[in-house]
Order: C-alpha cells, then structure tokens, then sequence
C-alpha cells in the first residue's frame, strides 16, 4: 500500500514538464481516437484514448486531452502560488498512460518528443527532424468523414504505416510524430493494425497553451535511443530502481515486496507492443 500511494502522490508532477516556458496560441484543434494493442501476443489488451493535436502555421502540440486538462489546473494552481497543484482526485479521474508531449516546430524542421524515461518524477526530450519522415504518395483515394483522402505509406520506428490525408484541408499536421504531407491526416495505422489513429472532428479555436511551466521538472536531453534504452530498462526494473533512487524506502513485509515485484514483472512482460519498436542495444 506504501507503494502505491507514493505513486499516486507523484501524479502531481505526472504531466509537467519544465525546459524554458513556451506558450502558444494555437488555431485549430484536431481530436483523435488513438487504438493499440499494448501485448502483441492478447488481443483482449486493446486500449482507447482521446488525443488532440493543437496547431497552427509555425507550430504544433500532440498530447492527451486528459494531460491537457491537468497541465490547465496545475498551471492555474500554480500561478496562483498553490504549489501542490490540483486536488488529488482530479489528478486521478485525468490520469492516462500517454505521458508523451510531441511539439513540432515546423519552421525549424524539428520533432521535440517530452517524455519520461524513468518514473513520473523524471522528464526528458529527443529531437528529430521533420523532414526525416520519407512519405511514398500513392494514387489510391477513399472519403472518409465526408472528406477525399489520398494515401501515403512510411516506415517509421520499425513499422509500416499507411496514412489517408485529406488535401482539401490544408495543414500538413497529423497524429503522433506524422507530418509533412500536403493535407491533414485524417487516418493512420500501422500494417498489423497495432496501433491506429482517426479523426473525430477538427475545429477552429483560438487557444493559449503554456507549456514546460513547472520549474520543479527540468527534462533533460537525452539521445533517442538513449531514451528509449532508459524507459525500457525502468519498465522492466522498476521497483529496484526506485528503492536504489530512495523513492520507495520498505514495505510492511517481504511478502508484500514479493506481490509487488511479481505484479511490476508480468506488467513488463505484457508491455511489448510500443508505439516505436526502437532498437535498445
């Protein structure tokens, strides 16, 4: 019990991250359904959830709408001196699993991926580049939600994806990390229909967004595979990492550590189906 409710008193910070503050006023706001399977081998592991994608000509931001609403409250909270942030409760009735933030600087040709490569009181960043995303632009055409979508296919993390852009719509923006075509991304799915992601509706919005404004949360920067080397290595070890970082300091019995590690340990085994199958050797 000791343990889970240090994990839930970490929520807190679970969403902030904290580099230089950076805000945006942004024009359009793209919701999407995002579907993945987190085992690869149980199809019964099947998840949903509801992402947004903020943007406008110079820049966009990628995230769970339940981040956005607690990066909202703790911001709120913040400034007005409450440093514990939001209650509690509301931190877990918007709590979610993607902890990722994607900010695409579209001038700059730069992907900054903000992530956690340990647990919820660590932060970090990756760049990428932008133009680094090599579509193949079929002919093949479908309408979907009223609009005439075109294909394009992309490797991309060791996955084979196929996204329907609707040319009509011109913001060459979409889901994830997906950009760079000239139209916006209405769908896309991975070849073995892992993971998947559909438009629900786009609107036109005018939207202040303040980003990396906890100054108790410094991400630091870190290589992409480093990164991913790091987040990897803390799902399959968690518990040892936390007790070794001080986090977590004894349980009520050795039997109770034992209930917790054999649950972290077959939690990791099931964690195999990421987003990007990224190489950690």
């Amino acid at each position: 019990m000791k343990y889970i409710a240090i994990l839930i008193l970490s929520l807190i910070v679970h969403f902030s991250f904290a580099q230089d503050k950076r805000q945006y006023n942004f024009d359009y706001q793209i919701i999407y359904q995002m579907t993945y399977q987190t085992d690869s081998n149980n199809i019964k592991s099947i998840k949903k959830e509801y992402l947004e994608l903020l943007t406008n000509d110079k820049v966009s931001l990628f995230r769970s709408i339940k981040a956005g609403r607690v990066d909202s409250a703790m911001y709120s909270e913040l400034n007005k001196g409450n440093m514990l942030g939001p209650p509690a409760s509301f931190i877990m009735e918007n709590y979610s699993t993607i902890t990722y933030k994607i900010l695409k600087e579209k001038t700059d040709n730069k992907i900054l991926t903000f992530d956690q490569p340990g647990n919820e009181m660590t932060s970090a960043f990756y760049v990428e580049a932008l133009n680094e995303l090599n579509w193949v632009i079929e002919n093949d055409t479908v309408t979907i939600n009223g609009l005439k979508c075109q294909r394009a296919d992309l490797n991309f993390g060791n996955r084979n994806w196929t996204a329907w852009f609707a040319p009509e719509v011109p913001i060459t923006d979409g889901p994830y990390k997906f950009a760079g075509l000239p139209g916006l991304i209405v769908k896309v799915a991975d070849k073995q229909k892992y993971w998947s992601f559909d438009m629900l509706s786009l609107n036109k919005i005018k939207k202040d967004v303040v980003i990396n404004f906890d100054p108790k949360m410094t991400p630091v920067y870190m290589k992409k595979n480093e990164f991913f080397k790091s987040k990897r290595n803390y799902t399959d070890n968690s518990l040892q990492m936390d007790e070794a970082s001080g986090i977590i300091k004894g349980f009520g019995s050795s039997r109770d550590r034992e209930i917790i590690q054999k649950n972290l340990k077959e939690r990791a085994l099931k964690d195999n189906n990421w987003i990007e199958l990224y190489k950690t050797n």
